[in-house]
């Protein structure tokens, strides 16, 4: 999916980065999908799915096995869209991925219009992500590092600088500070006053006496004093 938007709006993408992409139907992805339906038959499983799709979860499982093990899904491949796709490339792939070979990302690597990095990531499955999370994330900052200073695969495209992904990475630390910095209980506003209350309620009025009952709240002298000379 990546691949094709990629290759469809190429204005609106600065580089790609896959992990784990397949290019074509093969045999061991085919095989592990087989794998998966039966693993898929514990309730269990589909449960810890619903996470993610909650009450879809059963139609998104059905969905992706029926799409890839159906017969007319043989011949499918991405030859046509690679060629497309000029921007740079960062493939990311486990050696053990379950669901395809290295043989996909060679093939992104070697297809693709753009320059592209490919990186096989040893003792990794189908979720690098997950089983590799700072290995990942290390090669993801560089990758983009390198495009937004201009030293990346894209460096003669880019000329010195590709701001939309400084712009990006910029972003995403100012959130993920924002999301580890502890969060603070909003305050509650203080209760209404007596004379508040009769105010709102039609008994009493005066601005004179609003900016004194204000006053009395936030706890400054002068209120206080004319609050206990009353």
């Amino acid at each position: 999916m990546a691949l094709h938007c990629a290759a469809e709006f190429a204005s609106d993408c600065e580089a790609l980065i896959t992990e784990s992409a397949q290019v074509f139907a093969e045999d061991r992805t085919l095989q592990g999908i087989r794998a998966a339906r039966e693993q898929f038959r514990d309730a269990g499983q589909v449960e810890r799915l619903a996470r993610y799709h909650g009450d879809k979860a059963r139609w998104v499982l059905d969905a992706w096995i029926e799409s890839w093990l159906h017969p007319g899904f043989a011949s499918w491949t991405l030859d046509e869209v690679l060629p497309r796709v000029a921007r740079p490339v960062l493939a990311l792939h486990g050696a053990l991925d379950e669901y395809g070979s290295t043989h996909h990302p060679e093939l992104i690597g070697e297809r693709c219009a753009g320059p592209s990095r490919v990186k096989i990531l040893a003792g990794a499955g189908h979720v690098p992500h997950c089983e590799g999370a700072e290995t990942v994330l290390t090669l993801v900052t560089d990758f983009l590092v390198g495009e937004a200073s201009g030293t990346g695969p894209g460096a003669s495209r880019t000329g010195g600088g590709a701001d939309p992904i400084r712009s990006e990475r910029c972003a995403l630390r100012r959130w993920t500070a924002a999301a580890a910095a502890p969060r603070r209980r909003p305050r509650s506003p203080p209760a209404p006053c007596r004379r508040c209350r009769a105010r709102r309620s039609g008994r009493s009025g005066g601005r004179a006496r609003r900016r004194q009952c204000r006053a009395a709240q936030s706890g400054s002298g002068s209120a206080r004093a004319w609050s206990s000379s009353r």
